[in-house]
């Protein structure tokens, strides 16, 4: 029987590997041997894994210049996996080899995903071959092939089912190592993630172990409850630290509403179509929305929802049903949806959980075919795609809907074809019943699996739609890869995550997240809110000059300015590119004046550029301590034409600090001061900074969301170090919780013992 199932894991293995070889390989092939799709995977995912592979093979210290202005490394890339194990095998190879293991590792993940679900599901199934079907249709499900620009998404859908399968052997046969250690890889793995799982958890034990015997209910909750903090200690080094941070972006604020509570017609839609269709690009929609960035998929290749609603018209009152049809309702009212994620956001990207329930059900079915209407579930899932697709046609052609409903006719056409083409083959499957038992598994697995790589294959091909040329992307990186670190005190004028995350070039914005809170509120001085993506600095006179934007990338000749010179030069592909140099401030300079953030923000956005060149930022209940130190500035009249700029940055130059220089651990500098001053940094503030001078630790003031210090006359040697906050702490607990671990597992072993004599 061992044999057996050893056998069934090596089967489902080859089968992803090969499905997932199928669907990506083309497209590797067209790469030479690259994997490049568009957005947040080219921009995001390629870029961050590369610069993560640098930072912690060069790893001194927790801050990262390169993350937009800077940010410290657990804040930074947490949520992007920094404590996966995918994440971990890049680092065996060379940082240029990133974008040529992007396609293998997608494969890779695909192909534990299908082994965990199917050691999940074999746990409810008599023939563990319909457990290796689930195995598949979970990691290829439209939840996968929707998220294939989010990389790091994947690697949680690969453990989730350890979580189960965990969870199952506590309550049931009263074993914690597994559980615990689930709890551990997933909360290490991703924290956004990880709070929705647990969320899922309390819902799946609540409904699946319900027992009239409330005092064993409760106590078996406690147990998992304890269980599941040793798991979260033993990943409190990641954990924690990421929980403090996240606390202070402004996307973590509860967005509740009794509004969103209800029940719409464009929600429901947009739901039912993420369940009956197959997944497609959520840049560029076929339907009800022309782009949507959450997630909402849930389709089984060839299967749909067919077995699983035959399911619920069987199993009317079973856990199961209840669970689904609960996440069901979940799924359609905005607010409730986003419970998964505290009310933050209204995702669906708790998805893949629902999915694997689906597959639960349906392999129930299949398991046990005769007990099941499986026609009419066919024969239902049929109808409500034709219901589905004529309504929309319906209200695409009413003039008073005031808007469309169907954006891309050829690729709505090609999803409806799809889901027909799978139901009409299952329906076919299951009238075949002269097919003797063998023959139909094989049948069965033949057409799913084609299915899985033609649905896989088809996302991944609208997504790469009208994306960035992978040659030119792949020159793009090529150029990142050769930016160099050419002084400490100056970055590059480039916003481009390719160019600043592969190289050591440190530039003055990034697309991400996740960057340092204080870099929004600087970014809000100019009253822009950012999302994900950085303020251009080119559209705020004097902000690229006050952030040290001296290095310009150029493309076959030097820019036109005459005081314009090449600091370096490099060729790629046969196009020689130069880095100029312009007249910007350095870092770190000293200030006279200041103006608290009120007053600036009274002036008109284009003018607050030049007055932070000109003064120190505070705010107002600081003014009393910086007054002692610098004067107040009551002239706030700069010229239309900006002339103050050159002056400006000039002045600033000549006030710099000295011998600059800068790691992943802070930075240091000199300077000798005649008078009271106040240093700025264009460094975002940060609690886990501390600063000394000549060896004394002093007061660190956040700026307008950047760095400053006040000194009195003499000569200084200061230093900036960072320390992640709650890093220690976590460090310990996760020593003091692996502890209780391995006694937890010296006590299971003790006890297996004194139960086999």
């Amino acid at each position: 029987m061992k044999c057996y199932k050893s056998k069934d894991i090596y089967i489902c293995l080859l089968l992803c590997f090969f499905i997932g070889t199928a669907a990506f390989g083309y497209f590797m092939y067209l790469d030479k041997g690259a994997l490049v799709i568009m957005a947040d995977f080219n921009a995001q995912q390629i870029p961050f894994l590369t610069a993560l592979n640098q930072h912690i093979k060069q790893f001194t210290g927790s801050w990262c210049w390169n993350v937009d202005l800077g940010t410290q490394i657990i804040g930074a890339y947490s949520f992007y996996n920094i404590g996966s194990p995918f994440v971990w095998i890049t680092f065996l190879f060379p940082k240029s080899c990133i974008p040529y293991l992007m396609g293998w590792l997608y494969i890779l993940k695909y192909m534990i995903a299908g082994v965990t679900a199917y050691l999940y599901l074999k746990m409810f199934v008599k023939n563990s071959k319909f457990a290796i079907l689930g195995g598949i249709l979970y990691s290829f499900s439209g939840f996968q092939s929707t998220n294939l620009l989010f990389f790091h998404f994947h690697d949680v859908v690969a453990f989730f089912p350890l979580l189960l399968i965990g969870l199952e052997k506590l309550v049931n046969q009263h074993k914690k190592t597994l559980f615990i250690c689930a709890v551990f890889l997933n909360c290490i793995t991703n924290y956004f993630f990880f709070i929705s799982e647990v969320i899922f958890l309390v819902i799946y034990y609540l409904l699946r172990f319900w027992d009239k015997n409330r005092e064993k209910y409760f106590k078996n909750a406690l147990i998992c409850f304890g269980c599941g903090c040793v798991g979260v200690g033993m990943a409190a080094i990641l954990f924690l630290p990421s929980i403090l941070y996240i606390l202070g972006n402004s996307r973590t604020h509860s967005s509740f509403d009794f509004h969103t509570f209800s029940y719409y017609i464009g929600y429901i839609l947009f739901s039912a179509k993420g369940a009956l269709f197959p997944a497609e690009s959520m840049s560029d929609l076929s339907c009800i929305m022309p782009q949507r960035w959450t997630s909402d998929s849930c389709y089984l290749p060839m299967l749909g929802g067919a077995f699983a609603i035959a399911y619920i018209l069987k199993k009317k009152n079973t856990w199961l049903t209840r669970l689904i049809v609960i996440l069901w309702i979940f799924s359609c009212s905005p607010t409730m949806d986003s419970l998964f994620y505290l009310f933050t956001e209204h995702y669906k990207r708790w998805w893949f959980m629902f999915v694997l329930m689906l597959i639960l059900a349906s392999i129930l079915v299949l398991d046990s075919p005769k007990q099941y209407p499986i026609k009419t579930g066919i024969i239902i899932n049929m109808t409500l795609l034709i219901l589905f697709t004529a309504v929309l046609i319906s209200l695409n052609q009413i003039s008073w809907a005031n808007r469309s409903y169907i954006y891309r006719k050829y690729i709505f056409g090609i999803n409806c074809g799809i889901s027909f083409l799978g139901l009409l083959l299952t329906w076919l499957w299951h009238s075949l019943k002269k097919l003797n038992e063998r023959t139909s598994l094989i049948s069965l697995f033949t057409g799913v699996s084609v299915f899985c790589a033609i649905t896989t294959f088809y996302a991944l091909s609208l997504y790469r739609h009208n994306a960035e040329n992978a040659h030119e992307y792949l020159n793009r990186y090529q150029m990142g890869l050769q930016l160099k670190n050419i002084d400490d005190q100056y970055r590059y004028n480039l916003t481009d995550n390719v160019l600043t995350f592969t190289g050591e070039a440190a530039g003055i914005g990034s697309f991400s997240s996740t960057v340092s809170h204080s870099i929004h509120e600087f970014n809000m001085l100019f009253d822009f809110k950012r999302g994900n993506t950085s303020l251009s600095p080119g559209s705020i006179p004097g902000l690229k000059e006050l952030l040290g934007a001296k290095y310009q990338l150029t493309e076959g000749t030097l820019p036109s300015p005459a005081n314009n010179t090449s600091t370096d030069s490099f060729t790629v592909d046969g196009t020689t590119y130069y880095i100029a140099e312009t007249d910007v401030c350095p870092i770190g300079f000293t200030q006279d004046t200041y103006i608290t953030k009120d007053e600036l923000k009274s002036l008109p956005v284009d003018k607050r550029g030049i007055a932070m060149l000109d003064n120190l930022i505070i705010d107002a209940k600081n003014e009393a301590l910086i007054s002692s130190y610098l004067s107040h500035n009551n002239s706030l009249n700069y010229s239309n034409d900006y002339n103050e700029i050159s002056s400006l940055v000039s002045l600033n130059q000549k006030n710099r600090v000295f011998d600059f220089t800068r790691n992943s651990s802070g930075f240091q500098c000199n300077i000798e001061l005649k008078d009271n001053k106040a240093i700025f940094f264009s460094v975002p503030y940060d609690d886990g900074w501390h600063a000394f001078a000549n060896g004394e630790k002093i007061n660190v003031m956040n700026c307008g969301g950047m760095t400053g210090i006040l000194l009195s006359p003499g000569n200084y040697s200061i230093s900036f170090k960072y320390k992640i906050p709650g890093l220690k702490f976590g460090i310990w607990l996760s020593i003091l919780s692996s502890c209780i671990y391995i006694w937890i597992i010296r006590n299971e072993q003790r006890k297996n013992k004194k139960e086999t004599y």
